[in-house]
């Protein structure tokens, strides 16, 4: 229900995106934190505050099964 320039700038919006593998794109496919952390667990500090951010930036709603895990992601920090 974006408007037009608002999906347009999420799409073009690279501060938001972590360079990897193939295999760990098609892994993580359009799972949130929930569903998919990345495997390293030295990763999961890096990755939740990139998701929180983007959650924050476009004020998105965070479910409560991806809270609990970017809860645990941050304690990694």
């Amino acid at each position: 229900s974006w408007p037009a320039d608002k999906k347009k700038q999420f799409a073009n919006d690279t501060s938001h995106l972590i360079a990897v593998s193939a295999k760990s794109n098609r892994s993580k496919s359009d799972k949130g934190p929930g569903a998919y952390m990345p495997p390293e667990v030295q990763s999961w500090c890096q990755y939740s505050i990139i998701w929180i951010d983007t959650a924050k930036k476009y004020d998105l709603s965070i479910e409560k099964k991806d809270k609990a895990k970017l809860e645990e992601g941050l304690a990694t920090c």
